[in-house]
């Protein structure tokens, strides 16, 4: 195969100050790099919220060889800083601009990204992703739940594929140095916060309040089992659920903010835990593609999507479930539990490289019958 010129839509040079996205987005071109060598591929970025007009589809479709979209949750009408108005989610791209798009295009991991009882996409929606969807030579989802609700706004359904985050196979990508350690407890556990649309993610006042008093509790359990606890923030306002926390707990336990980390420092971080309690899409993959054990902290439909996937149900709780705390503590009691996911992630890891792998065939194929 001929070297190939990607232009590659999506969030770019942390420009969202979102520490998965950094990383996802990334890795996505290490694992094109990877699995197309030796074929030498040449990027260019182009951010998924920048205006696009006519000279820019004469220009993709005179120099480049493929548009590749995604991954990340891209399905979302109301992100900060982008403008939804011309295809009603974060791509700004027109009806009839995309519909000039003479190159394959390959949409690899995106994710359905709707809040609970957020108000639904408006009509543009629908138009401007059957114009992707049929124009697309491979369209991946990151879940079956984002299939699902994808399928509902599209007129054909029959190429639509599971395609899970690149994150969730970090440990297969040759860009990170991986040794083939054994997993020892090291006496540290993190718990990640998502503080972006709080009234969709909690029913109401009451259930946060309590959500924060299991928080609490959480961290003097650890505690007592003396583990070090940390809590993690990918994003800056997470800290704004940090602040609610007692100042007395909140003081026996360390701060870590990684939105600015590097990619390679931030897997370090992981690789430095026991356990992760994850309440965002990015803490629950990262620590799956890293084989750490974590808890999933259901607030938006998409935490939910993973754990049903992989059969992760007995370790995860939704915060406006009436049992929460119940649920989340008595997991935490018994160290057991952190190894019983360990043994579950090592088999997620490999399924999803086995459909990474088939799926980035297929593309390699068509691409080749271009050449």
């Amino acid at each position: 195969m001929k070297n190939l010129k990607i232009l590659h839509y999506g969030i770019h040079n942390s420009v969202n100050g979102n520490l998965g996205d950094k990383i996802h987005f990334f890795l996505l071109r290490r694992w094109f790099d990877q699995f197309f060598y030796p074929t030498k591929l040449s990027w260019k970025l182009k951010q998924i919220w920048e205006n696009n007009s006519l000279y820019n589809i004469k220009d993709i479709n005179k120099k480049i060889d493929l548009v590749l979209v995604g991954g990340g949750g891209l399905f979302l009408s109301d992100q900060k800083n982008s403008d939804t108005s011309k295809s009603g989610w974060q791509l700004n791209m027109s009806n009839n601009l995309m519909s000039q798009i003479n190159k394959p295009i390959v949409v690899f991991g995106v994710g359905y990204n709707r809040f609970r009882n957020q108000k639904d996409f408006k009509k543009i929606f629908r138009k401007n992703i059957n114009i992707l969807y049929d124009k697309s030579i491979f369209f991946g989802l990151r879940n079956k739940g984002s299939i699902k609700n994808t399928s509902k706004y599209l007129v054909k359904k029959k190429k639509l594929t599971l395609q899970p985050c690149i994150t969730t196979i970090i440990n297969k990508l040759s860009y990170i140095n991986n040794s083939n350690q054994s997993f020892k407890i090291k006496k540290k556990i993190a718990i990640g916060f998502s503080a972006d649309r709080m009234n969709y993610r909690f029913n109401n006042k009451k259930i946060f309040k309590n959500f924060i008093s299991t928080i609490e509790d959480l961290i003097l359990l650890w505690k007592n089992k003396n583990y070090k606890v940390e809590i993690i923030l990918h994003k800056n306002l997470d800290i704004l659920i940090a602040k609610k926390i007692n100042k007395e707990i909140l003081k026996k336990i360390k701060i870590i903010n990684l939105t600015d980390v590097s990619v390679k420092k931030t897997i370090d971080y992981y690789k430095s835990l026991d356990l992760l309690y994850a309440m965002r899409g990015h803490h629950q993959l990262i620590a799956a593609g890293l084989c750490i054990p974590f808890y999933s902290i259901i607030s938006h439909d998409k935490i939910k999507f993973f754990v049903d996937d992989n059969n992760l149900n007995k370790y995860s709780a939704d915060v406006n479930d009436l049992n929460f705390k119940k649920k989340i503590l008595n997991f935490s009691k018994s160290e057991s539990n952190i190894f019983k996911i360990k043994n579950k992630l090592d088999e997620i890891i490999k399924k999803n490289f086995k459909i990474t792998v088939k799926n980035s065939s297929s593309i390699k194929k068509f691409l080749n019958k271009l050449n």
